[in-house]
């Protein structure tokens, strides 16, 4: 990428324990840690999200693992400024939205899904799960990760 276009990102959290079945951004807030990086300065640990520098098209991945989720399915996306909760975000391709039911005994599921966005500058995407009606689970974001870069 030319001058000032570089960046790319992975990042992990703390773990979340979640007591209702609302929606939530996935807390993604260590960048420095052991395999974490964010080359650019463009991910805010703070507000759990990544600020486009440039306007282009952008590849984001992520994978979560939650532990004890067990009833009904849980939706996951990759949100933006532009595809927000308050959208029909679930029916957007850019979003990678997917949906997960907890498949053995283990009370362990994790969940992946990856999408090319196009992101305006100064736009921001970030990582938004809905659980059905499960109210008692933990997010382990410490296993976890969110990552992307600039394609072009």
């Amino acid at each position: 990428k030319g001058s000032g276009l570089t960046c790319s990102f992975n990042v992990k959290g703390s773990n979340m324990t979640r007591s209702n079945a609302d929606g939530y951004v996935c807390e993604f807030n260590n960048d420095t840690g052991t395999g974490c990086f964010d080359s650019g300065n463009n991910f805010n640990t703070s507000t759990h999200k990544f600020v486009a520098p440039v306007s282009g098209y952008y590849y984001f991945f992520t994978n979560i693992r939650l532990d004890g989720y067990g009833t009904g399915y849980i939706r996951t996306v990759i949100l933006s400024t532009s595809y927000h909760a308050g959208t029909t975000y679930y029916a957007i391709p850019a979003t990678g939205h997917v949906i997960t039911y907890p498949t053995n005994g283990s009370g362990i599921m994790t969940v992946q899904t990856s999408t090319v966005m196009y992101l305006p500058a100064t736009h921001e995407a970030w990582v938004y799960q809905d659980p059905q009606n499960d109210t008692s689970y933990t997010v382990y974001l410490s296993e976890s990760s969110f990552g992307g870069y600039l394609i072009g």
